[in-house]
């Protein structure tokens, strides 16, 4: 049986009606290149459950964040 997702990752945004399509995707595959350069398949696969596993994921996230607003 395959996996549900195929091995495939959802990464759901929201932004502001203010922002260009353009910037959107600019952040969105910055976002995605981020989150594959931290986690492998096997680590999501083998994933227990524990939301602290995706911290360091938030940390970078809101880091850049902070430095897109400067």
């Amino acid at each position: 049986m395959a996996p549900a997702l195929d091995d495939n990752i959802f990464l759901v945004c929201e932004f502001d009606l203010n922002f260009k399509e353009k910037e959107i995707n600019k952040i969105i595959k910055l976002l995605a290149d981020l989150f594959e350069e931290l986690y492998s398949i096997d680590d999501i696969k083998n994933w227990n459950g524990d939301i602290s596993f995706f911290y360091k994921y938030r940390d970078k996230v809101l880091l850049y964040f902070k430095m897109y607003d400067l």
